[in-house]
């Protein structure tokens, strides 16, 4: 099983799921004690980072490590 490999080991899964809004949404500052994969499916996310300002179209993903703060709408 995939997950017995060692490149898991140390890895624990937090959370995740599939956000969806048709109205405008705003992602406030935070940073998180664990690491955050954004991948967009649809749509555009504009996110500020400690590296700049990003923008995600569908296909894109970014990868943010633990205690960065970012923000986004």
């Amino acid at each position: 099983m995939i997950e017995n490999h060692n490149y898991f080991k140390g890895l624990r899964f937090e959370y995740g799921g599939r956000f969806s809004s048709r109205e405008a949404w705003i992602h406030p500052q935070h940073t998180n004690t664990t690491w955050e994969i954004i991948f967009m499916i649809e749509g555009c996310a504009h996110l500020s980072t400690v590296w700049g300002n990003v923008d995600l179209n569908p296909g894109d993903f970014l990868l943010l490590p633990p205690g960065k703060p970012h923000s986004g709408y």
